[in-house]
């Protein structure tokens, strides 16, 4: 380095070099730091700088960067630092690194460049993250998440307690309890206390803080710094201990599984205990008279003096804004200062206790609801905290919200604001003296200062660009190059998009703004003059309107974008014109206007012209037409031959298809008793053959020909018997294969109908002692096919006496009906032998028999099954033991509607 013979690293390597305002030197250097020449004085100072305040040293100095306001920002192999002068030294007041769980924090790797925009924002350019933009906005809260170094101590990051004092925070995670040491920007485990448990509550009362957690009660000394165990009594389960609260005469503990225990300060005695099914959110005082007791079952009231339980809000949905019922579980109260008291609910927002009189009477409280439709982000509230100005602020699971009670308006903020990405803590909050504020969360804990965060207000966005035009479904977008330059010409020369007449003259935009920052919250309005009678408002995720069918004529679509507390941008404006078709044209009006002129006078001459030559043509004309009117008839009687000729076609097709489907069962089961016949036949050939040639050479004897006589006779039974067999298989295919068509639907009695079908039924047991009951109530009517239900009672009746009575003579058959809302349950039941566990699996299935041997095929109960199931739309179970008897339940609709 020429010149610089003071140069206190002459054999480092240089990497940064930034003169600023004030003539001072910065230099960053690749492994020995940043040094600062000062103008005056010609004197080199080194200047610390840390990936965190008291955390990892940052010796690779890639940028430096001074600003307006005299700040200077370095960036180094961890992240970006701010340096300001303070008392006349540089000190560094903050730090920012990429934290990988968080899209809103720095780019990934070095900071190699920096650059201050006009609105003051800083760009910061690293190897492996790209492009950041550092902005007020991203950094209204301050998220210490495992991300941070600083918080490498805590090996699981969730917070589910906190405390505060001047210069310290206390966090009660489920790895143990910390401390935050605020002056020194120390994160570390607190001497004495236990580790590896989980935190689950703490409380400042007179200078002690009491912290509840997995294994009873510790207390911490404030003013000694000692640390020990709070004995509980021996008749008090010892923890774990969800929630302290405590006055001058009592401690109030809410322990798990051991309910609400209230302990005399002074004698540690119990003084009552309340068992509670669910685990409790908050114990609060409610001015002098009650404790609040918030749970997952609910809000209850005690008596502050002697603990007893007066009231008990229950959880009750709905969605009426003014209700006596808690429409969710009650996670925080606070009071604000003008009298007015408060609940965080875990799914309906924010909610205002409002009591009916003066006299405070629990039963006649009522909530009043603020959730979502009235700004909210999310109406899962997990912890309130009430800030100097009497503002609320809750956290939620997408982040943090503030209420004004004054307004009852709420602002919403996220993780691009600096909040923890996942979901905040329940009772997890604190607020310092000075009017901090910290929230713990699943991923750590956010610090803030509330009136730092309501300065902020968020500018004016960009005006909305058009990205995207379609017209008539025929896209003209950003794409290629010819695309391209269509869009540019529309928006930019000619300022003007033209939808020509065809197709359905319709057109759509699909837009975007500029904006970085509050990207959830972009909203967009549009209006298309002079067809809206107002502004459309969408939100950020739907970024397109739409127009169809439009008359002629010129409009103008306006498009506008801007953010809650803020105002809207600049219009973009685009002239449309939708072209006419022919007809809709000034001169095609002229035409029509002429036409209706002129027609009915040309119409006159025509008709007296017309009648001039209707005599002459009179004959010819009758001749014609009777002529005419013989060959349409013929037409007609020809026509409707073919149509009757298709109509028997198109049934004949139908049945065909129907048949066809029931081949593969056909074969199946024919093909046994066809083969036995086949094979008889055979013989039979064979035989007759071997017969003929002995007659033909004259050497037959008679026992040849008994025996051939014997076989043909065998084989004549066998035919015999098989194609029985085979016409037997192939009439009960016709019951499968029946056309549905011919039972139609109707209404009808139900009863009546079983008193006439059973009659009928009757005929099948004449000779045997059968005894039927019958039980269904005159009033349930159906509209449903009778022949069907005709069909399935007949196929239960007649598997009850093949196979529930084999064997008997006697036996009990009841059938009991009943109507059960829209439906109507038949009940059938029989006294027989009972169907075997591992064949009641499997009665439904075709081609199941136990009867095979007597002819059974198998397919009775498949068809009631299918004609249940798909035809009727119903159910059927079917239970049976061995010896029990069978009972069939059939669960049917009483209107089937119509296929």
């Amino acid at each position: 380095m020429a010149g610089a013979t003071d140069f206190p690293r002459p054999q480092a390597s240089v990497m940064a070099l930034h003169h600023d305002s004030a003539g001072r030197l910065w230099v960053g250097l690749e492994h020995d730091g940043l040094l600062m020449r000062d103008p005056t004085t010609g004197q080199w100072t080194a200047i610390s700088i840390s990936s965190y305040a008291g955390g990892v040293a940052s010796n690779e100095i890639r940028s430096v960067l001074s600003v307006q306001n005299g700040d200077v920002w370095v960036g180094s192999q961890h992240g970006l630092s701010q340096l300001s002068q303070v008392d006349g030294s540089w000190q560094q007041q903050q730090s920012f690194v990429h934290q990988r769980h968080n899209p809103a924090s720095l780019g990934s790797g070095k900071v190699v460049s920096l650059l201050q925009d006009r609105d003051g924002s800083i760009w910061v350019g690293s190897w492996n993250g790209g492009v950041s933009r550092l902005n007020r906005a991203n950094n209204l809260f301050s998220s210490i998440t495992p991300d941070i170094p600083l918080m490498a101590a805590a090996r699981n990051p969730a917070t589910i307690s906190l405390a505060n004092t001047t210069d310290r925070l206390w966090a009660g995670t489920a790895d143990g309890l910390f401390q935050l040491d605020l002056a020194n920007a120390r994160f570390s485990p607190v001497a004495g206390s236990k580790q590896n448990v989980t935190f689950y509550s703490a409380l400042l009362w007179q200078q002690h803080i009491w912290f509840g957690h997995a294994q009873g009660i510790d207390t911490l000394d404030l003013q000694s710094g000692q640390y020990q165990q709070f004995r509980l009594p021996d008749n008090v389960y010892p923890g774990p201990v969800r929630r302290i609260w405590a006055n001058a005469e009592q401690l109030w503990l809410a322990i798990d599984q051991f309910g609400v225990v209230i302990l005399n300060q002074h004698s540690r005695q119990l003084i009552a205990q309340h068992a509670f099914s669910r685990s409790v959110t908050f114990i609060r005082p409610f001015g002098q008279r009650y404790v609040l007791v918030g749970s997952y079952s609910g809000l209850s009231w005690f008596d502050a003096e002697s603990g007893q339980l007066l009231f008990e809000h229950k959880l009750a949905g709905g969605s009426d804004n003014n209700v006596a019922s808690l429409p969710s579980a009650p996670m925080a109260y606070l009071s604000s200062p003008d009298g007015r008291h408060w609940l965080a609910s875990n799914g309906s927002g924010l909610l205002e206790l409002v009591l009916a009189d003066t006299d405070a009477i629990p039963a006649k409280a009522s909530f009043i609801q603020h959730s979502e439709p009235q700004g909210l982000a999310s109406g899962q509230l997990k912890a309130a905290e009430l800030d100097t100005q009497g503002n609320i602020w809750l956290s939620s699971a997408v982040g943090i919200s503030v209420f004004n009670p004054a307004t009852a308006q709420f602002r919403n903020f996220g993780f691009r604001h600096g909040t923890l990405r996942r979901d905040y803590i329940n009772a997890a909050s604190t607020r310092f003296a000075d009017g901090t504020i910290a929230f713990g969360g699943m991923d750590g804990f956010t610090l803030f200062q509330p009136e730092q965060v309501l300065a902020y207000n968020a500018r004016s966005i960009a005006t909305p660009a058009i990205v995207a035009l379609d017209i008539n479904n025929g896209a003209a977008q950003r794409g290629s190059s010819g695309q391209e330059a269509m869009l540019a010409a529309i928006l930019h020369q000619q300022r003007k998009l033209t939808i020509p007449a065809v197709g359905s003259r319709s057109f759509s935009v699909s837009y975007s703004t500029r904006e970085f920052i509050e990207t959830e919250q972009v909203q967009f309005q549009y209006r298309l003059d002079p067809v809206s009678a107002d502004w459309i408002s969408q939100d950020g995720t739907n970024r397109t309107a739409s127009f169809e069918r439009l008359p002629p004529g010129q409009y103008q679509l306006r498009l506008r974008a801007g953010l809650p507390q803020s105002a809207w941008s600049e219009e973009r404006v685009l002239a449309i014109e939708v072209l006419p078709l022919w007809w809709e044209t000034w001169w095609a009006r002229l035409l029509f206007f002429c036409l209706l002129l002129f027609v009915p006078l040309g119409l006159h001459f025509y008709r007296l012209n017309h009648l001039q030559k209707q005599q002459e043509q009179l004959a010819w004309l009758v001749k014609e037409r009777t002529e005419a009117l013989e060959a349409s008839k013929n037409r007609a009687e020809q026509t409707l031959q073919q149509l009757e000729s298709t109509m028997k076609e198109l049934v004949r097709t139908e049945k065909m298809a129907a048949l066809g489907q029931l081949v593969a069962g056909v074969a199946h089961e024919v093909n046994t008793p066809l083969g036995v016949a086949l094979t008889a036949n055979s013989v039979v050939t064979e035989e007759s053959a071997l017969l003929q040639q002995k007659l033909a050479g004259g050497n037959i004897r008679r026992q040849e020909l008994e025996d051939y006589l014997q076989k043909l006779t065998q084989a004549g039974r066998l035919l015999e018997h098989n194609l029985q067999r085979a016409a037997q298989l192939v009439a009960n295919f016709k019951q499968v294969s029946v056309d549905r068509t011919a039972d139609n639907q109707r209404k009808f009695k139900l009863a009546l109908y079983l008193d006439e079908l059973l009659e009928s039924l009757s005929l099948m047991w004449r000779s045997r002692q059968i005894i039927l009951k019958v039980s269904c109530p005159d009033d349930i009517e159906m509209n449903s096919y009778p022949g069907t239900i005709g069909q399935i009672i007949t196929n239960l009746t007649q598997n009850a006496l093949v196979h529930g009575f084999t064997g008997r003579n006697s036996g009990e058959i009841s059938l009991s009906c009943a109507a059960k809302e829209n439906m109507v349950e038949i009940v059938f039941t029989d006294n027989g032998v009972g169907i075997s566990h591992e064949n009641l699996e499997r009665i439904f299935d075709p081609f199941f028999t136990t009867n095979r041997h007597q002819g059974g095929t198998g397919l009775g109960l498949h068809i009631v099954f299918n004609l249940i199931t798909q035809k009727l739309g119903g159910s059927i179970t079917v239970s049976s033991s061995p010896g029990e008897g069978t009972r069939f339940t059939l669960l049917l609709p009483l209107s089937v509607s119509a296929a």
